[in-house]
């Protein structure tokens, strides 16, 4: 069970964009991009029709994250 996270400064439309591209082709089951400017992680994960799906945005820091693909397993940033 894998995840990527990305984390973006100067970087963000490439990692919602074509690294998002790259990993729904190569079928990551999730991962996430934590935006340093906005203070957000925003979690993608595969939808049902297949591909990667947006999540909600979720306000940093000390707010614990669940992984989509595995709710049990929880990450603090």
């Amino acid at each position: 069970m894998k995840l990527i996270v990305e984390v973006a400064d100067s970087t963000l439309s490439d990692d919602l964009g074509d690294k998002h591209d790259a990993y729904a082709v190569a079928v990551l089951p999730e991962y996430w991009v934590a935006d340093v400017k906005a203070k957000t992680v925003i979690r993608r994960g595969q939808s049902r029709e297949g591909g990667l799906r947006q999540e909600e945005a979720l306000r940093v820091p000390d707010q614990p994250i669940a992984r989509l693909s595995c709710a049990n397993v929880v990450v603090r940033i």
